[in-house]
């Protein structure tokens, strides 16, 4: 397995199916991009083993696993497509730190959102996790439209499942904005912008009621400065449907409540306000875990 100097798309696989579902993704967009996919499996160290022969017998299995993993993601690659260069390298770990390390050199890095064996059965695996929290670029997490079910797919080329994008106008957006309407134009989609406007200190709200604590005013003062965000998309991307959404209360809540429908939902890694925790605090973690789609977390 060479390693090239450049990634481009990288994805990390195990074996598992959500990485074949993310090997699927990003051969896609790195046929999008026109750029060469990178398939990385990481081997997890072994101690010292007094038995010589033992030992060899694991360093072979642990190698056999490692191609039989490539291997099978870059057939996956190859049946979305075929055209497509695929480098298959395999590392040595801890899985999500040898990822990290790797994104440096790539466009973009994508992972499952869960692992083998019992890590299969977390919402969010912890490679998947700490790869969110900690990449120097951007990262895209892949998520199985219905987890439960053992054909495992998603809805990133449904064309009637827009690009969601979280939009925090207190901080740097231009960035998340930019990946966002990419996404979209490239699938010939729509692109929904939503900004969350966080309840007061001190709001309580009516039990069985949504929030509403904004006078008519405020909520048409924050329409229309999500709509002037926007307005550079719609010159750069004149066949794009640009759409906005401003809603009340939590952040998290209303980007999951717009990933039901979405084919991504777009976050900056870092915000302020509502979307503070998009340091992937609460809020970034709690859409990780709970989001019915692919999530991007964006890093400029």
């Amino acid at each position: 397995m060479e390693r090239p100097n450049r990634h481009g798309v990288l994805v990390g696989v195990d074996g598992a199916a959500d990485g074949l579902l993310a090997t699927v993704w990003a051969a896609r967009e790195a046929a999008r991009r026109g750029v060469p996919l990178t398939v990385a499996h990481v081997r997890m160290p072994w101690p010292p083993i007094a038995y010589p022969d033992f030992e060899q017998q694991i360093v072979a299995e642990v190698e056999a696993e490692a191609s039989t993993a490539v291997d099978a993601a870059e057939a996956a690659a190859h049946e979305v497509a075929p055209d497509l260069p695929v480098h298959k390298i395999a590392v040595d770990g801890p899985a999500a730190q040898a990822l990290v390390d790797l994104a440096g050199d790539a466009d973009l890095l994508v992972v499952g959102s869960r692992g083998r064996g019992a890590v299969a059965r977390l919402v969010l695996g912890s490679v998947a996790d700490k790869v969110a929290r900690h990449a120097p670029g951007t990262v895209v997490v892949v998520r199985a439209e219905d987890p439960s079910s053992p054909v495992l797919h998603d809805r990133s080329e449904d064309l009637s499942a827009p690009v969601v994008v979280g939009v925090d106008l207190a901080a740097d957006f231009d960035a998340t904005l930019a990946f966002a309407a990419e996404q979209a134009a490239a699938r010939g989609t729509s692109l929904l912008a939503v900004h969350v406007v966080p309840a007061p200190p001190g709001y309580i709200p009516t039990f069985g009621s949504p929030p509403d604590f904004w006078p008519d005013e405020a909520q048409k003062q924050a329409a229309e400065a999500l709509e002037r965000a926007v307005e550079p998309l719609v010159q750069t991307y004149p066949q794009l449907t640009v759409k906005t959404l401003v809603l009340q209360g939590s952040a998290a809540e209303g980007l999951i409540g717009s990933s039901e429908a979405a084919a991504l939902v777009v976050v900056g890694a870092t915000g302020s306000g509502a979307f503070e925790g998009l340091r992937l605090g609460s809020v970034g973690s709690h859409l990780l875990h709970h989001a019915r789609c692919a999530v991007a977390i964006v890093r400029s």
